[in-house]
């Protein structure tokens, strides 16, 4: 083993597995549409379906000319992190 690299090396318990493997994100991408007074809006949400559980929302103000593919892009890479 050379500068802590344990690679093919045996846990303390004597196996090789791993104990914490990584859960798949499982997406859930939806448009909405909301009202401001008169007004109606178009927004997206994305959000990892695979939380049971409460976690933070992030809000992403897209460019003047409206929603696009970059704050979508933004908004998935956030939910990849946990934030809704």
């Amino acid at each position: 083993m050379a500068c802590g690299d344990n690679a093919g090396s045996k846990d303390a318990k004597g196996d090789d597995s791993t104990s914490a493997m990584p859960t798949a994100v499982k997406l859930k991408e939806e448009n909405v549409t909301y009202k401001d007074d008169t007004t109606n809006l178009n927004g997206f949400v994305a959000f990892d379906e695979s939380f049971s559980t409460a976690r933070p929302a992030v809000i992403i103000v897209p460019e003047w000319w409206g929603l696009n593919e970059y704050p979508k892009k933004r908004a998935r890479e956030l939910a990849e992190m946990g934030y809704v």
